[in-house]
């Protein structure tokens, strides 16, 4: 029987990743590495995983394969990232989240929301 081999490569720098899973699944050794960083905190954050899905701002992360970007947590738990060359690209992107964020609350909070992200 031959076994499928879970090895790919980073979508940024092309390096090869084996066997990555669980909550770090899509988003490999860099969207770890951004999560960590996170934990000490970000630039600006939004959201909640339990309905909107959790974003965390980084800027001039001092990753060469991501100098900025924004992470993201569903209520799975798994990160995900976007990596953005600029900064203003990631705070221009930003801006939109936060515009769909505030929406998101409204409808929440009128009810024509039930508290969960149609994504």
């Amino acid at each position: 029987m031959v076994q499928e081999s879970l090895d790919y490569q980073c979508r940024n720098c092309g390096r090869p990743e084996m066997g990555y899973g669980g909550k770090f699944e899509t988003s490999g050794h860099l969207g770890e590495a951004l999560h960590e960083m996170s934990l000490d905190g970000t630039d600006e954050q939004l959201g909640d995983v339990e309905d909107f899905g959790w974003y965390g701002l980084l800027v001039n992360t001092g990753l060469r394969c991501a100098p900025h970007a924004i992470l993201s947590i569903d209520g799975f738990g798994f990160v995900d990232y976007q990596d953005y060359d600029t900064e203003s690209a990631a705070r221009d992107v930003w801006d939109n989240l936060e515009a769909e964020y505030t929406e998101f609350l409204e409808e929440c909070k009128d009810g024509s929301n039930q508290g969960e992200r149609g994504r």
